[in-house]
């Protein structure tokens, strides 16, 4: 009976070490063992990005730093496998099973994003401008890429992700009075974004009701919408860098509608209006300072021609030229003769020019 016994606890474990090492497959053949591939994944367009980006002040130029880099890795039906905070650091290897077709995504300067356990729900996230990211990150300057892989093989595998910033820049680069000389110089005392986009989701997809100072009411997101100054600009004479730089933030707005009056800030989802920027400044007239506003359309240029809209990962140069006293309000356009506007569009990398007349 004892030989019986150890003869039956020795099957049982060959019969375990059996299932264990073999795998039958649906048509009843034997499978070996898994086989995997190690794959690196390599975050592009950072460099590329930080080389070109504003660089005169901490606040404003802090676009050009990288806090923090999430890097996930999803299964062919968009589940998650592996999820890293990486740091700073844009390189990351791991061992995946060959032959299985996988997603790779990374997030720069975002929200903490470890507990999406699906990439519908990384892509769904939102971002919102002046955000804290991870890491000290700031989601103004968010970068998001992901790509796809296909039967990943054997040994050592490559994949380059290559992020793009999910915000526009707009950069102010000079304010010039050509005034009558008689008007004598401007004060400029603001400068600001009418309808720009406070909130994105991390695939660009618009979220509604996240307007920044609609119609040019309210002062949303003032670090990222808005400057206020004392810069006097004489008769004849221009604002240069030193003395008037300033970079705006806003997500993609599409819309080159050009407004007509202003409405209540809730009804901008059902009737949208492009990008505006606003450019107000006294002059004193009749020995009494009043106060102007010059509203150029942004996202309506008609010499953007299909680029038309503000859109991701552009960045916009903008001069303007004031020729005539503006309006008494933000939401009134500015008229023919009143100004010119000269806007520079491009990516971080290359682009080209374009301008119009007002």
């Amino acid at each position: 009976m004892k030989e019986l016994h150890t003869l039956a606890v020795l099957a049982a474990a060959a019969a375990i070490t059996l299932s264990a090492c073999e795998q039958l497959a649906g048509d009843g053949t034997q499978e070996g063992p898994a086989e995997y591939g190690t794959l690196t994944v390599k975050v592009d367009g950072i460099e590329a990005d930080i080389s070109t980006r504003a660089a005169d002040t901490a606040a404003n130029g802090a676009d050009k730093t990288v806090s923090n880099i999430q890097i996930l890795i999803f299964d062919a039906s968009g589940t998650l496998l592996d999820y890293k905070n990486n740091g700073t650091s844009g390189s990351y290897s791991r061992a995946l099973r060959a032959g299985e077709d996988y997603t790779v995504a990374a997030l720069v300067n975002g929200p903490d994003v470890s507990s999406k356990p699906t990439l519908q729900e990384l892509n769904e996230t939102v971002l919102e401008l002046g955000a804290g990211g991870l890491g000290g990150g700031n989601e103004t300057y968010a970068m998001y890429g992901f790509r796809s892989l296909e039967n990943l093989s054997t040994g050592q595998s490559d994949a380059t992700v290559t992020v793009a910033n999910l915000a526009a820049r707009i950069r102010i680069k000079s304010v010039t009075n050509e005034l009558p000389p008689s008007l004598g110089a401007i004060k400029l005392e603001s400068v600001f974004l009418c309808n720009a986009k406070g909130k994105v989701c991390v695939n660009g997809d618009n979220v509604s009701s996240s307007w920044c100072n609609a119609y040019g009411q309210g002062s949303d997101a003032p670090a990222y919408t808005a400057y206020s100054t004392t810069v006097s600009v004489a008769n004849g004479d221009a604002t240069d860098n030193a003395s008037f730089p300033h970079y705006f933030y806003t997500y993609p707005n599409l819309c080159v509608k050009e407004f007509t009056s202003a409405v209540s800030p809730t009804g901008l989802d059902s009737n949208p209006q492009a990008v505006w920027l606003c450019v107000k400044g006294s002059v004193v007239i009749g020995g009494s300072s009043k106060d102007y506003y010059w509203t150029l359309n942004l996202g309506g240029n008609a010499a953007l021609g299909s680029e038309k809209g503000i859109r991701a990962n552009y960045t916009y140069d903008v001069a303007v030229t004031i020729k005539a006293l503006g309006s008494d309000n933000p939401y009134t356009p500015t008229v023919s003769g009143t100004a010119d506007i000269t806007v520079e569009t491009s990516d971080w990398v290359a682009g080209g020019d374009v301008s119009e007349e007002f």
